[in-house]
């Protein structure tokens, strides 16, 4: 019963252990960043990274192609689940290179997560993925002047590796056996998790839709690159709702999981302490760059932060 629920939680995993990191990497920029102790970064610069010290290296730079670590991310997760679902359901013995990886990465194997659970969060995540590499090739309009390191496109295309990883880090092992997604395991958590995440998930894409608004006119040609107060949906309470609503997402994912899942909440602390430091600097970008920033507007949670 400790397994399952996560308790024998002291011995971590390689995937656990890189989460963590990536926290503790970024709660000294919140930090500072809080305290003004650090410049507030031009957007047009391109996102702050976790690297931390390291983001600042610029051997070379690249232009910013949000597009490919989606596509990389999709095609990581697809083929981890159909390995999965093989495994599973079809009672196929899996890849041996995508189990030995999943192996090596996730010992010691704790599992928290049936397979029913673990494939409607994969199937959840797989959504989200395909979702933002549609709206980073058909609806997002990026500024030409966005650029990337080497280490912000390393760790970027880490990022979406390493939560393929993640979703199978607490499942049930790869072997044949272990069930199938079965509909009498589905819970009341799960129906709660599925509407959190569709909920979110269309404020995503609407305040994404209204920030490539601002780039077009009213022919739908893009007529600037520039910055321009977002303003309508969550907008309107916060300065950056898309960053919310993808906290909402990861969450809604973790409830998927039935919430003992501990590497993945990692993970959604990492994604939620990005969201606020990229909100934090946002916020007060929109607050030096234009004189009548709505003042009521707060960062990333309405009426709250």
């Amino acid at each position: 019963m400790n397994n399952l629920m996560g308790i024998d939680s002291a011995e971590f995993s390689w995937i656990r252990i890189y989460w963590m990191c990536q926290n503790a990497l970024i709660i000294p920029s919140i930090i500072l960043l809080a305290g003004d102790q650090v410049p507030i970064r031009d957007k047009s610069a391109g996102e702050p990274h976790l690297a931390g010290a390291l983001s600042g290296c610029r051997i070379w730079q690249f232009r910013k192609r949000i597009h490919h670590y989606y596509f990389v991310g999709l095609v990581w997760v697809a083929s981890i689940t159909w390995t999965a679902f093989g495994t599973y359901c079809l009672e196929v013995e899996p890849r041996s290179s995508i189990q030995h990886i999943i192996d090596t990465l996730t010992e010691p194997h704790i599992v928290t997560a049936d397979v029913t659970s673990t494939m409607l969060a994969t199937g959840l995540f797989m959504l989200q993925l395909s979702r933002r590499l549609y709206e980073s090739l058909r609806v997002s309009i990026f500024s030409r002047r966005q650029l990337l390191n080497p280490i912000d496109v390393i760790l970027s295309h880490a990022f979406y590796l390493a939560c393929g990883i993640t979703l199978y880090a607490e499942a049930p092992n790869l072997t044949i056996g272990n069930g199938c997604f079965n509909f009498s395991d589905i819970r009341w958590y799960h129906y709660l998790s599925v509407g959190l995440f569709l909920y979110a998930s269309f404020h995503h894409h609407h305040c994404h839709k209204i920030l490539a608004k601002l780039r077009r006119n009213k022919s739908g040609h893009i007529v600037s690159t520039g910055y321009k107060i977002p303003r309508g949906d969550w907008f309107e309470y916060v300065s950056c709702p898309h960053y919310f609503s993808e906290c909402l997402i990861y969450l809604s994912i973790c409830m998927v999981l039935g919430g003992f899942n501990y590497t993945w909440w990692w993970l959604t602390s990492y994604v939620c302490l990005t969201q606020v430091f990229l909100a934090m600097n946002t916020h007060k970008w929109y607050q030096t760059k234009f004189e009548d920033y709505p003042q009521n507007r707060k960062m990333l949670i309405p009426y709250i932060f």
